[in-house]
């Protein structure tokens, strides 16, 4: 009579398992197609760093190097995108640099700055930019390097960085910086790299990390304490570096942008990855473009440095959430993925007149009803769960109280299930 929804966990322990076993193809899934949006504004370069001030809707770009005249070397200007396009902040800053990192604190309100390579080799350095200056924080902390990964865990109010390389070679320790210390929180999890990419999956509360030189195609994520395999996806995604990966808060996915290797675009949904679009336009095929998400418009902006003359080109990809059962709720955050769509709510061929309503975590009052029912020892007690259902949803305005007499009243002329097994009993 009706379909018991299943948890979110349930989906990701189901789609994990059948990963290793969905052949390529499968795992594609084509969507809106990458749009250039704008070529101009920072002249071309390439391993710049960018992060998405969510607070003023803009993308924040700085630094990078210029491999060709007239301006060749180390870059230090800082750069803007709104909805107007770019423009450049005339302001002092950090030194000159590439191969740094960058991410938004988004508690504070500041872009954070790590590292890179400098004009007299690897820095070490902290900075942050509040939309109208630069400040230096820190000279302590992590050891110089270039090639690292920066993401903030919104949860826990601090900036996770990964890995890079330093004079020593390839790093695989993790620092938190929580706005005025850098503290050392791990020296074991993934294999020292470099060029690898981290986000920060606000549904799950975790930071994801993919790829990067010495990486292969692991996948990790980092829950404040320890660091998880999730285990190798070469057949899916390829082993990327100096690629790109951010959270797309509609989808409730990563998104990884793989501009360097595969040139593809796919999203991790905790336990699988899963094909956006199979190829970029042309000019956004660079290394290490900078990628951010604009949670307003719902689309995530890519910045490509390309190192030739034909300029800075941005780019941008709607969300694509994933609904497999139609109801317009992204299925990471769907409770029921296979939700009860009908139009009305019908009780065992009683009809109550109610339209079916559909909640925000992507389940039916038909759902919630067909809940009842699997739970319940005996008709009673599935009147009894009804009867509470009925009084939480007036409660909440969404029925009148006329209604809710209507919902139990079916509720009790319906031949649950434990009670049609007692009348075959009897018989």
């Amino acid at each position: 009579m009706y379909s018991l929804p299943r948890t979110v966990p349930s989906i990701l322990v189901t789609a994990f398992t059948m990963m290793c076993f969905q052949p390529y193809d499968s795992l594609a899934q084509e969507c809106s197609p990458w749009t250039i949006v704008e070529t101009g504004g920072p002249i071309p370069r390439r391993n710049a760093a960018m992060a998405f001030d969510e607070r003023r809707g803009v993308a924040v770009y700085f630094g990078g190097y210029r491999d060709f005249a007239p301006q060749l070397g180390h870059l230090g200007d800082t750069w803007e995108r709104g909805e107007v396009g770019w423009r450049q902040r005339i302001v002092q800053g950090p030194p000159p640099r590439f191969e740094h990192a960058m991410a938004y604190d988004s508690r504070r309100g500041v872009v954070i700055l790590f590292g890179g390579a400098g004009e007299r080799g690897s820095t070490g350095d902290t900075w942050e930019w509040d939309g109208s200056a630069w400040s230096q924080r820190s000279n302590d902390g992590p050891l110089p390097r270039t090639m690292h990964a920066m993401t903030f865990d919104e949860r826990r109010g601090v900036v996770v960085m990964f890995g890079g390389n330093s004079a020593a070679g390839s790093r695989g320790d993790t620092w938190e910086w929580d706005g005025d210390t850098w503290t050392l929180v791990a020296t074991t999890g993934p294999s020292p790299r470099q060029a690898h990419a981290m986000a920060y999956d606000q549904l799950r509360g975790v930071t994801v990390l993919h790829g990067g030189l010495l990486g292969s195609s692991e996948t990790w994520e980092w829950n404040g304490m320890t660091w998880k395999s999730r285990g190798r996806h070469a057949t899916t995604i390829g082993s990327p570096f100096l690629h790109s990966m951010v959270f797309d808060s509609r989808s409730g996915e990563v998104v990884s942008v793989n501009a360097n290797s595969s040139n593809e675009t796919w999203a991790w949904n905790g336990a699988s990855w899963r094909m956006l679009v199979r190829l970029l336009p042309v000019p956004l095929h660079d290394n290490n473009s900078g990628i951010g998400y604009d949670s307003q418009r719902g689309v995530i902006v890519l910045v490509s440095g390309k190192f030739s003359r034909e300029g800075t080109v941005t780019g941008e990809l709607p969300s694509c959430p994933l609904d497999s059962d139609g109801d317009d709720v992204a299925d990471p955050y769907d409770q029921c993925d296979e939700s009860n769509l009908s139009e009305l709510v019908v009780i065992d061929d009683c009809e109550t007149g109610l339209a079916n309503h559909l909640f925000d975590d992507g389940c039916t009052m038909m759902d919630r009803i067909g809940e009842c029912e699997a739970g319940a020892r005996n008709h009673g007690d599935f009147v009894t769960c009804v009867g509470d259902l009925a009084r939480t949803w007036s409660e909440d305005g969404l029925i009148e109280s006329n209604e809710k007499g209507d919902l139990i009243h079916c509720a009790a002329k319906a031949d649950a299930p434990l009670r049609r097994v007692q009348k075959l009993g009897r018989g």
